[in-house]
C-alpha cells in the first residue's frame, strides 16, 4: 500500500463544499423537516440519578453531549468529541497509538469510564478505552465532575464519563436503516477511500416488532498514519485500521424490561520501522480484541419500588509481533530480541443490584450491591493476579423543603489485593434560593485502586525498564465543589439562557505514579500528596436557529516539592495556574436545510513542577516547566437533502497544530520527555454523506393522525 501520495489529492475532499453551496440555492424544505431546530437546554439525563431528571433538576453538576452535537462536530472517535469540552485535555502517546485524557487537572486514571452506567476495562490507568467505541452508536455523553465513588466505586475521582448508547427501544418506526460514508485527509495528506487519510464506513439497522426491539452496527475506520519528520519509512502517527460490530435487543412486557447488548473490536496499529544503513528496518505490528457483553434487567415491583440489575463481562486481548526485514534478501523474520513479543490478556466481571425506593414524597431510598473482578495474563504480567471488588453503598434524596434538594451517600469497600478506605461518603445539595436561581454544593471522598498493570506490571528491553509495584497503596481524596446557576423558564419565541460559576477544590493522597528508582529502574511510587483547584464561568444560549456555549476555566495545579526543606525553590509557588477557554456556535438555516458549526478550544499553558541536581550545590532545584498552549478550532457545513441524506463537509484544526513546544519531562511516562510535544497531523478536510431510512409503524401513525 501507498502510504504517502500527492498532497493534491485533498483537493477532492473539497468537492462536497462547492456542492453543499451550489444546493443551498435550489434546496427546498419537505413537510415535517425540522432538522435545524436546536434542542432546548432541560435535557434529560440519568448518570447517578434516581430516575431521568432535567439539568436543572439534577443535584449534580451535569454536562452532555447530545446527538445534534456528536452529528454536527463530524468526530471520527470519542476523545475527538470530549477534547472541546473545557476542563478535558488529551495525552496522546504516538509510540503505543493510544491517547489518555484529563479532566479538571486530574488524570485519566482518576476518571471513571462507563457505558449505559456500566464500567469499561482497560489494561492499565490509561484510558484507551475510549478510543475503541464506534462513535456512530453513541446517543449522548453525560459528564459529571467531582468525585462519584459512592454511587461508582474505585477511579471516579476525578468523575465519571458515561457514555449512553443506541440501544434498541420500542419506537414509532419498525424498521430503520442508517448508512454513512466519511472522508478525511490527514493534514495534507490523502487518497481516496483507502490508504492515506481516514476513512471510515458504518451501517445500523434496527427493527421492532411486539414487544420486542433490536438494533445492529458494523463500522470499518482505516487511518493511513502521517509521516511528519519521522525518517525514511517509518511514521510518526502510525497507521491504524479498526472494525466495530455489535448489537442489542430488548424485551418490555408489563413491569419487565430487559436489555442485552454485545460489542466487539478489532484493531490494528502498524509501526514501520526506520530504514537502516544496512537495509533492513524493523516493524512492529499491535493488534488489539475487545468483546463487552451487557445484561439489564427494571423490574417496578411496585409504584414505589424499582430493582434495577446490571451485568457484564469483558475480555481485553494486545499482542506486540516483531519482525526483521532485509531488503537485500527480501526476507521477514520475527525478531529475538528481548519485548519485541507480548500478548496481554485482560477479563472483568461485573454485576450491580440496586433497589429505588420512593418512600415518602420527600425522601427516596437507593441501597446496592456491587462485585468486580479483574484478572490479568500475559508475558509482562507477574502471574495471573485477580482483584475482586466487594462494595455496599447507601444513597437517598431528602427534600425537607421544596427548594431544598439534599444527597448524602455511604459506601463500603473490600478488596481482595489492597487496603480499601473500609467507608467513604458524600454529600450533595441544591437549593433553589430564587424562581431561577440554583445553588449545587457538594463533598465526595473518593480512593482509586492500583491497576493490575501498576501492581504486576514487568517490562524488561533495550529501552525500557519497567516493574509493577505491589505494595501500592489506594489513592484518596477529598473534593469539594460550589457552583451557582441562572436559568430562566423559557417563554414561547423567547431565548433560552443558561448562566454558571463555579469552583473546586481536590486534595488526594497517596497519589500513583510512575517514576526513575534505583538505576534506570522505573516502577510506580505513591507520592505524598496532590492539589488541583479552580473556577470555571459557562454560558449556554438557545434563540430559535442559532446556539452558543462558550466557557472559561482557570486550573491550579500543586507544587508537590512546596514546603519541603530538602529542595531550593527558586521563587517557584504552591500553586501554577493554566486557562482554558472554549466557544461552540451553531446556525441552521431552515428555508435551505443548511447548518454552520463553528468549534473552537484555548488551551493555556500546562504547566508542571519538576526538580533537577545543580552542579555544586546540594540541594535539587525545583523549577517550573510548561507545554505551550495552543488554540483548536473546526468549521462544518452540514447539508439536509430531501428525508433521506444529509451531506457534511469542513476543516478541521484550522489553526493547523502539529506540535508544541515543551519544557518539561513528561510525568508518569516513560515514553516522552522536554522537547515538541506531537499534537496532531495538522490541517485536514473532510467530507461524508449520511443516508437515514425507516419504515413507521402504521397503527402509531394513525393513531397520531386522529
Amino acid at each position: 500500500m501507498h502510504w504517502l501520495q500527492p498532497m493534491t489529492s485533498t483537493r477532492l475532499l473539497l468537492i462536497p463544499c462547492f456542492i453543499v453551496l451550489s444546493l443551498q440555492l435550489a434546496a427546498q424544505s419537505y413537510p415535517g423537516q425540522d432538522s435545524g431546530r436546536i434542542a432546548a437546554l432541560n435535557e434529560v439525563v440519568v448518570t447517578g440519578l434516581f430516575g431521568t431528571a432535567t439539568l436543572k433538576q439534577s443535584v449534580f453538576k451535569i454536562r452532555t453531549i447530545n446527538q445534534a452535537t456528536i452529528l454536527a462536530r463530524a468526530a471520527n472517535d470519542t476523545y475527538s468529541l470530549l477534547a472541546a469540552e473545557l476542563g478535558i485535555r488529551l495525552h496522546a502517546d504516538h509510540a503505543l497509538g493510544e491517547t489518555d485524557l484529563s479532566i479538571l487537572g486530574m488524570g485519566g486514571n482518576n476518571i471513571k469510564i462507563l457505558v449505559n452506567g456500566i464500567p469499561l476495562l482497560d489494561r492499565g490507568s490509561t484510558r484507551q478505552s475510549l478510543g475503541q467505541i464506534d462513535i456512530n452508536s453513541i446517543e449522548r455523553i453525560e459528564l459529571v465532575e467531582g468525585p462519584m465513588s459512592v454511587l461508582y466505586g474505585s477511579d471516579a475521582l476525578a468523575g465519571v464519563v458515561n457514555i449512553i448508547t443506541k440501544n434498541a427501544s420500542a419506537k414509532t418506526a419498525t424498521l430503520a436503516v442508517q448508512a454513512k460514508i466519511q472522508e478525511e485527509s490527514m493534514g495534507q495528506v490523502y487518497a481516496p477511500f483507502s490508504g492515506n487519510g481516514i476513512h471510515q464506513r458504518t451501517v445500523a439497522v434496527s427493527q421492532q416488532t411486539g414487544k420486542i426491539a433490536s438494533n445492529a452496527y458494523l463500522t470499518s475506520i482505516e487511518m493511513g498514519g502521517w509521516k511528519g519528520a519521522a525518517p525514511l519509512r517509518a511514521r510518526e502517527i502510525r497507521p491504524k485500521q479498526q472494525l466495530l460490530t455489535g448489537f442489542s435487543t430488548a424485551y418490555q412486557s408489563g413491569n419487565w424490561k430487559l436489555l442485552y447488548r454485545l460489542d466487539y473490536l478489532h484493531e490494528e496499529i502498524y509501526a514501520p520501522g526506520q530504514y537502516n544503513q544496512n537495509n533492513t528496518a524493523v516493524d512492529a505490528y499491535y493488534k488489539t480484541n475487545r468483546q463487552t457483553h451487557q445484561l439489564s434487567a427494571d423490574w417496578q415491583a411496585h409504584s414505589k419500588l424499582l430493582i434495577q440489575t446490571a451485568f457484564s463481562y469483558q475480555q481485553y486481548q494486545r499482542t506486540t509481533s516483531t519482525y526483521r526485514l532485509n531488503f537485500l534478501e527480501g526476507t521477514k523474520e520475527p525478531s529475538t530480541n528481548a519485548g519485541e513479543w507480548d500478548e496481554a490478556r485482560f477479563n472483568a466481571a461485573f454485576a450491580r443490584i440496586t433497589a429505588r425506593w420512593n418512600w415518602t414524597s420527600w425522601l427516596k431510598l437507593q441501597p446496592g450491591l456491587e462485585f468486580k473482578s479483574e484478572q490479568g495474563m500475559g508475558d509482562r504480567i507477574s502471574g495471573s493476579p485477580r482483584i475482586t471488588d466487594y462494595s455496599v453503598f447507601l444513597t437517598g434524596e431528602v427534600q425537607p423543603l421544596k427548594p431544598l434538594l439534599i444527597r448524602p451517600g455511604l459506601r463500603m469497600n473490600r478488596n481482595s489485593q489492597y487496603d480499601a478506605p473500609p467507608v467513604i461518603s458524600s454529600i450533595n445539595a441544591k437549593y433553589q434560593f430564587l424562581p431561577n436561581w440554583d445553588i449545587r454544593a457538594s463533598y465526595g471522598r473518593g480512593f482509586r485502586a492500583p491497576a493490575l498493570r501498576e501492581l504486576y506490571f514487568q517490562f524488561f528491553d533495550a529501552n525500557h525498564a519497567i516493574e509493577g509495584n505491589p505494595e501500592l497503596k489506594a489513592e484518596s481524596s477529598d473534593s469539594y465543589q460550589a457552583s451557582i446557576s441562572w436559568q430562566p423558564e423559557k417563554a414561547a419565541n423567547k431565548a433560552d439562557w443558561k448562566f454558571s460559576l463555579s469552583a473546586f477544590y481536590n486534595n488526594f493522597r497517596d497519589r500513583i505514579t510512575l517514576a526513575q528508582g534505583s538505576g534506570n529502574l522505573f516502577t510506580y511510587f505513591n507520592l505524598d500528596r496532590f492539589k488541583t483547584k479552580g473556577t470555571a464561568a459557562e454560558l449556554q444560549f438557545n434563540y430559535r436557529r442559532f446556539t452558543l456555549q462558550t466557557g472559561l476555566l482557570v486550573i491550579g495545579r500543586f507544587n508537590a516539592y512546596y514546603g519541603n526543606d530538602t529542595y531550593q525553590y527558586n521563587g517557584t509557588s504552591a500553586f501554577a495556574w493554566s486557562p482554558e477557554a472554549n466557544l461552540n456556535l451553531r446556525y441552521t438555516i431552515p428555508a435551505w436545510a443548511l447548518e454552520a458549526a463553528v468549534f473552537y478550544k484555548f488551551n493555556g499553558k500546562l504547566p508542571v513542577f519538576t526538580a533537577s541536581a545543580v552542579a555544586g550545590q546540594e540541594k535539587q532545584q525545583v523549577y517550573l516547566a510548561e507545554t505551550a498552549s495552543y488554540h483548536w478550532g473546526d468549521f462544518n457545513l452540514t447539508k439536509t437533502i430531501g428525508p433521506y441524506l444529509r451531506l457534511q463537509a469542513g476543516v478541521k484544526n484550522i489553526f493547523n497544530v502539529s506540535r508544541i513546544n515543551n519544557t518539561a519531562t513528561a510525568e508518569g511516562s516513560a515514553h516522552t520527555g522536554s522537547g515538541p510535544v506531537l499534537l496532531s497531523y495538522g490541517r485536514s478536510w473532510f467530507s461524508s454523506l449520511q443516508f437515514n431510512w425507516s419504515k413507521q409503524n402504521k397503527k402509531k401513525n394513525a393513531a397520531t393522525s386522529r
